[in-house]
């Protein structure tokens, strides 16, 4: 993952930057004295899987194709995180 990452370019890796904080707070405990992650939250716990999934796999690589986020784009991140949310 290192290696592709260097492979991309500064602007594609800010776009991802949100969705791999989340994917970090996911996992490391932060909440209550460093005792809960948002992973023990239930109903964050499907928004920020719903949220990271459809980031990665449409935003991202769409602002690497256009260097921009279009409207068409936004509205297939919206419809990929219903599809996961209501999984």
């Amino acid at each position: 993952m290192c290696y592709y990452a260097f492979l991309l370019p500064l602007q594609t890796l800010y776009v991802g930057f949100p969705f791999a904080l989340l994917t970090v707070l996911y996992a490391v405990p932060f909440f209550g004295g460093f005792e809960k992650n948002l992973r023990m939250i239930g109903f964050l716990k499907i928004m920020v899987v719903g949220l990271v999934w459809a980031g990665f796999t449409v935003l991202v690589p769409y602002y690497h194709e256009a260097n921009a986020i279009s409207y068409p784009a936004f509205l297939l991140f919206i419809q990929r995180f219903f599809i996961v949310f209501n999984a």
